[in-house]
């Protein structure tokens, strides 16, 4: 997504980022589909094998539609960029290596410190506190070297520009991204696991039935675009919109029945959380070159995107720990007598198996454990409303 700043001119980049967005939907709409159909067919794993094959000719379609001497394409004056000079001294030295390593270990504690929290240790061991206590330590250690090599260096590229931390608007955009990174990567990963556990249907009958979200996303984003682009709307307007619809979607996901039926309007609760979190995801993406020095469009665009997944695994860790704390121990105490532990959640084979009446009770307990992540996702679409409010300027932001 980033190259797309240097590929063609501003006033197109709304086009090019709906364009993206409409591919982006073909994926989301066939990935969970085709996900269900191979692991309830055969291994789980080759839905990670059957990538290799796939990512072939995404390769070569990418060789072969960059332009010569991208970025520098259309530039006579520019020298003949060559793949040797491409892994040559004098670009390597202009990367931060050190801010690389930093943010992925500062990154991986911190996920992995939430995601062990309350699933095998508790919080209060000293693995949980020593992994987040280090993310804490790697996270200011990775602000002071981004300061120092922002402030000294002429070569080296920051990851992450002190500049950012100056700028206020993009320190707004860093935390939309964030907070939507829950209510998007979550709503796809636990709505197929839900469609499978309480209401019984197969995976790939799950995911079919996100096809309500996952459409709706790249339609959102669609709008967004032309909206913001061709219209002009003010970006505010469209990511208070996306904030607003993201929180009524997933609270009306939280009010579901906690039953093995799937009420019909599920599907409309979908489309409006779905539709949200399209919105938001172009929109942080066609504002970012307009608020940014132009050396930092392509950084700056990187960040937004970086944001969005780390604030999934972060929400995932936080969903997960608040499923696990409710449903295990009654689950462990409704099936204890069928030789079932409360240290994991019980497969959707398991549960066919079991009698009706608790079959039944447990679906019912499974359901509440997931409303109550829905509520969490809610939160966290809400917390994008004080973060886009903030945003608010004399002269609205336009793109």
């Amino acid at each position: 997504m980033p190259m797309i700043t240097e590929l063609g001119p501003p006033e197109k980049l709304a086009k090019y980022t709906a364009n993206i967005s409409s591919i982006y939907g073909v994926s989301l709409l066939c990935g969970p589909i085709l996900g269900g159909a191979i692991s309830g067919n055969t291994s789980s794993r080759w839905v990670f094998l059957i990538n290799v094959p796939a990512a072939v000719p995404a390769f070569l379609f990418t060789i072969f539609a960059i332009p010569k001497n991208f970025p520098y394409h259309g530039q006579r004056n520019r020298p003949q960029l060559t793949f040797k000079k491409l892994i040559g001294k004098e670009n390597r030295s202009r990367l931060d290596i050190i801010g690389a390593v930093l943010l992925l270990l500062a990154t991986l504690s911190l996920t992995a410190g939430f995601e062990e929290a309350e699933s095998r240790f508790p919080w209060k061991s000293a693995y949980v506190i020593t992994l987040l206590t280090m993310s804490g330590c790697l996270w200011i250690a990775l602000l002071a070297w981004e300061r120092r090599v922002t402030a000294q260096s002429k070569t080296v590229e920051p990851i992450l520009p002190w500049r950012f931390m100056k700028n206020r608007v993009v320190i707004r955009l860093l935390l939309n991204s964030l907070f939507l990174g829950g209510p998007w990567f979550i709503g796809i990963f636990q709505l197929p696991q839900k469609f499978q556990l309480v209401h019984g249907t197969s995976a790939l009958s799950a995911g079919i039935r996100l096809i309500p979200f996952t459409i709706s996303a790249p339609i959102g984003s669609v709008v967004a675009s032309t909206l913001c682009g061709n219209l002009k709307v003010p970006v505010i307007f469209a990511l208070l919109n996306s904030a607003c619809l993201q929180t009524l979607g997933f609270a009306l996901l939280s009010t579901l029945p906690e039953t093995s039926h799937i009420p019909p309007r599920m599907n409309g609760y979908q489309v409006i959380a779905g539709f949200g979190c399209g919105i938001n995801i172009s929109t942080l993406v066609l504002i970012v070159p307009f608020v940014v020095e132009f050396r930092d469009k392509a950084v700056g665009m990187g960040a937004v995107s970086q944001l969005r997944p780390m604030g999934g695994a972060i929400v995932l860790a936080i969903t997960t720990s608040v499923f696990n704390n409710y449903t295990r121990p009654r689950l462990g105490e409704l099936l204890g007598p069928l030789g079932y532990g409360s240290s994991n959640v019980p497969t959707g084979e398991l549960l066919t198996h079991l009698p009706t009446d608790l079959r039944e009770e447990a679906r019912g307990i499974l359901a509440h454990g997931y409303n109550l992540q829905m509520i969490i996702l809610c939160a966290f679409a809400a917390a994008q409303i004080p973060a886009t409010l903030l945003l608010w300027q004399k002269k609205p932001i336009r793109v």
